[in-house]
């Protein structure tokens, strides 16, 4: 870092330069053009606190900072970084008009999940090229398999690969020999592949910027393209615990998973918050589902659940006893020993609505997030949180918006009941549609093609 911009400042000691051209990688390189004395600059994410150097060795070089995704606070961050405190700032909407944006309930069974999605990539997307973005190296491995033995010509993608591997598959996926990567995060930097009808992502993003970012990846020929988002409730307590040591990392994270539960604004306008833009729902154009299925939902009294919940806390406080997500909702739901049945009041509401109301008390405050840190691993346990004193108040009411489309339900003043429990092979879990109608092959491909 330091010792490479030495090397700048004596370069640029020795004679005129023109211009700077400054990008991010794993190394740093110095490189002139003869023509104009323009210095191109590579540097690692962290040497970016040290580019304000830069003016104050060169203050009569122009600075150009380009980027895809950056918000006003983060904008703020590269002026006292760059030490440009007045510069012209010129933006463009956030919008990509061509792109349509879904949410889907992610089932708990790992195998359902992805015959959902292979499902719906043999159905929606044949012979189209799209990326599947996962949460872990692990992930990326055994979903391509997966889907290998759908027979879906998938491929996987992580940082802890071979680079030739990696270089392979993404020649093999830009050229069409590959259906789709499925892939981490590092499949980011350089992919510029025009023709990608769709991005799905197995497990959410960490935060509304990464989504935008990957998500973005889809339809840059500016023909039509799918980003769809699997959101599944055991993935937000997964993420969280990656991104708790970050820096507004759990703010970022209950962001993005108010953006997957709502099921009443357009898609748009949530990202149009995050990027500090006006937004008019009118010019989404029904591109993402809650503007195209407007009224596929009901809005439901959930006081008497949030005070069930609450109750379950307080007993697990009470006792000393530390409660996991599962574990709370599955003492909510009547699950665990028979004495703690007793001292609680359960639910009958599905599974899938009964993790909802969960999410929803979390991210209005009457849950709170509470961390358990040891050498290997780091624990998520739900507490009491800053609102709960509200409910104490008989007048106090607490709504929730529930999405009915593709769910038969009865609605009723304080629950919602499985009208029939037709198309389910367990409690609260959703019937996939044509999911292992597909012939499955026996033998996995570990070779490209």
């Amino acid at each position: 870092g330091k010792a490479s911009l030495n090397s700048l400042v004596g370069i640029g000691s020795k004679r005129h330069v023109d211009g700077f051209d400054v990008e991010t990688s794993h190394s740093f390189r110095l490189k002139t053009n003869c023509q104009t004395n323009v210095l191109s600059v590579c540097v690692s994410g962290v040497d970016y606190k040290l580019l304000g150097i830069l003016k104050r060795q060169f203050p009569k070089v122009p600075l150009l900072g380009l980027t895809a995704t950056a918000t006003s606070s983060v904008l703020k961050d590269c002026e006292k970084i760059l030490c440009v405190p007045k510069p012209i700032t010129v933006t463009a909407s956030f919008n990509r008009t061509n792109l349509y944006y879904e949410v889907r309930i992610k089932d708990s069974d790992n195998d359902a999940s992805i015959s959902d999605i292979a499902s719906l990539i043999k159905s929606r997307y044949k012979d189209q090229s799209g990326i599947v973005y996962v949460f872990s190296q692990k992930d990326a491995e055994s979903v391509a398999a997966e889907l290998q033995k759908r027979d879906i010509l998938a491929y996987p993608y992580h940082a802890n690969m071979d680079p030739d591997d990696k270089s392979q598959v993404h020649c093999r996926w830009t050229s069409n020999k590959i259906q789709v990567v499925v892939a981490t995060v590092a499949f980011g930097m350089g992919i510029d592949k025009p023709n990608v009808r769709f991005v799905i992502h197995h497990t959410m993003s960490k935060s509304i910027e990464n989504y935008y970012q990957e998500s973005g990846r889809a339809g840059r020929d500016d023909h039509p393209a799918d980003c769809i988002v699997y959101f599944g409730f055991a993935d937000i307590f997964r993420i969280s615990t990656m991104v708790v040591m970050e820096n507004v990392g759990q703010q970022k994270l209950l962001q993005m998973v108010d953006y997957c539960q709502n099921v009443d604004r357009c898609r748009r306008s949530l990202m149009a918050v995050h990027f500090d833009e006006v937004w008019d729902d009118e010019g989404c154009r029904q591109m993402c589902d809650t503007c195209r299925h407007s009224k596929d939902y009901t809005t439901m009294d959930i006081t008497q659940h949030a005070r069930e919940v609450v109750q379950i806390v307080e007993l697990a406080t009470s006792m000393d006893e530390k409660l996991t997500p599962l574990k709370l909702v599955d003492a909510w739901m009547g699950k665990g020993p028979a004495k703690r049945r007793k001292m609680i009041q359960t639910t009958t509401l599905p599974r899938r609505q009964a993790e909802a109301v969960v999410v929803r008390l979390l991210l209005q405050g009457y849950l709170r997030e509470d961390f358990s840190f040891t050498p290997y691993t780091t624990y998520f346990y739900m507490k009491l949180g800053r609102k709960v004193p509200l409910l104490k108040s008989q007048t106090h009411t607490l709504n929730m918006k529930m999405r009915t489309r593709g769910v038969k339900t009865v609605v009723n003043d304080l629950q919602v009941k499985a009208a029939s429990g037709q198309g389910k092979s367990k409690e609260g879990k959703r019937s996939v549609e044509s999911a292992g109608d597909a012939p499955v092959s026996k033998k996995v491909k570990t070779y490209l093609p």
